[in-house]
């Protein structure tokens, strides 16, 4: 009979032993998993960081590059209308749009116009040449147009 109980309290001691080894592995499973959690919470956090900057805050930058844009532009022009020859108005359009063009991203609408005219004030721009005159004044119309649209001019 003692045999018997000696088999039992092994088999109890066994159990327990068990149990225990058991108790081991459950807590460990369970900080892998509030690490997995945390490492997922703080992923979706920072993509959705990134989302609402590029769909909130970016469109606000750019419409303020937008609109310092046209407000140098259209002092180019202030400056085009009081000049004394079409030269003059010429080389201070370009100008006007050189000095815009600085702050926007090369991708912007509005950019691939002004860039044109930046251009043109590199070159000797003559009045007498109707193809130049004739750019300078499409591209400046564009601008124009387009600057309207930003600053909400009619």
């Amino acid at each position: 009979m003692s045999e018997k109980k000696s088999a039992a309290k092994a088999a109890v001691e066994q159990n327990e032993t068990a149990t225990t080894d058991a108790a081991a592995p459950t807590k460990k499973k369970l900080g892998g998993r509030v690490a997995i959690i945390s490492v997922i919470v703080a992923s979706v956090a920072l993509i959705g960081g990134v989302v609402a900057y590029g769909v909130v805050v970016q469109p606000q930058v750019n419409q303020a590059k937008n609109v310092v844009a046209c407000e140098a532009f259209q002092a180019g022009l202030a400056k085009a209308e009081k000049a004394a020859s079409l030269g003059e108005s010429l080389l201070a359009i370009t100008q006007g749009a050189a000095v815009a063009s600085q702050d926007l991203d090369k991708d912007a609408p509005l950019n691939k116009d002004l860039l044109e005219l930046a251009i043109m004030s590199l070159q000797d721009l003559s009045a007498a040449d109707d193809a130049m005159v004739a750019a300078v004044v499409g591209y400046s119309q564009n601008v124009q147009a387009q600057c309207a649209t930003i600053l909400n001019v009619k």
